[in-house]
């Protein structure tokens, strides 16, 4: 609620074109009747539940499932309340159903807005290859196994650049040398694909997961691990590298491949460009509108 204050009706992340509402509390008083109401988070999954009928029909879209963060309890009560639940990936809804028996009422995956991340043409560099990753301290972002595999690659092959980017401080004690960019948001993150020619993914988890499409879409040749959106958007040695989570060896593996094969590296990058551009805004929101009118 503070930071919604301090921003007031600005939403910082993504571009809209709606007028934003900022309430002082979640009652019925301060909601407008509505025919669907929609909570997004499980902190307020149980007050839209709690709200009077006339608000609309209740729905509770599920974007992740944090396991490793102390509200996890918190957030089984909230997906295990009686509303139609929709979900962002597969595996979400695999896992409230391997779990919880809880079934869904749709995916409705994220879509992508192209435009954002047109870098025009790329050169591929012949003598020195850039790979970056976006640093976070949060646990599933596995920053221990990422380290590991670039300070083994870069053991084997010195020259390559490694660019890190992400809102947290610059980390210390990086057993490599590197390039540190903070905060780095719209034409900023458009031009960090565009330095890049490796962009490495070594998450635990992920919900979605927007960067790895990002990076398709700024022609990069993408290593990532199997989780988020990876399943549907990558296909291992088609428009991509695709890794288990924590393979450190078959990770170092195929980036030293990538490193090394500056044709594999575009091939890769030209093909991710390509099938990227199915993942279609348009297509999520006719899904989502069949699912609310039905």
């Amino acid at each position: 609620m503070a930071r919604s204050l301090v921003r007031r009706n600005k939403v910082l992340w993504f571009e809209t074109h709606f007028k934003i509402k900022v309430i002082p509390l979640f009652k019925n008083l301060f909601v407008r009747d509505a025919d669907i109401v929609i909570a997004n988070h499980w902190p307020v999954a149980r007050p839209v539940f709690e709200f009077d009928p006339c608000k609309g029909k209740k729905y509770f879209f599920i974007r992740d499932i944090e396991q490793w963060a102390p509200y996890y309890e918190n957030e089984i009560k909230a997906f295990k309340l009686d509303m139609k639940r929709l979900v962002v990936a597969e595996w979400i809804k695999d896992f409230l159903s391997e779990n919880f028996n809880l079934g869904v009422d749709g995916v409705i995956t994220n879509g992508f807005n192209f435009e954002k991340f047109d870098i025009g043409d790329k050169e591929f560099s012949k003598d020195r290859c850039t790979i970056s990753m976006i640093y976070s301290t949060l646990p599933v972002k596995a920053m221990d196994d990422g380290f590991k595999v670039l300070e083994s690659v870069k053991k084997k092959n010195p020259s390559v650049k490694i660019l890190l980017f992400g809102f947290e401080a610059k980390p210390k004690d990086v057993p490599f040398s590197f390039e540190y960019i903070r905060g780095a948001a719209g034409e900023e993150v458009r031009d960090i694909y565009k330095r890049t020619d490796i962009f490495f993914c070594p998450s635990h988890q992920e919900g979605f997961h927007n960067p790895p499409s990002e990076a398709m879409a700024g022609k990069c040749a993408v290593l990532a691990t199997s989780v988020g959106s990876v399943p549907f958007t990558m296909k291992n040695m088609i428009n991509g590298l695709v890794s288990e989570p924590k393979d450190i060896n078959d990770m170092i593996n195929k980036m030293n491949m990538l490193v090394e094969n500056r044709e594999l590296r575009i091939q890769l990058s030209v093909e991710a460009n390509k099938t990227i551009k199915n993942l279609k805004w348009d297509d999520s929101i006719d899904k989502l509108i069949n699912i609310l009118e039905s």
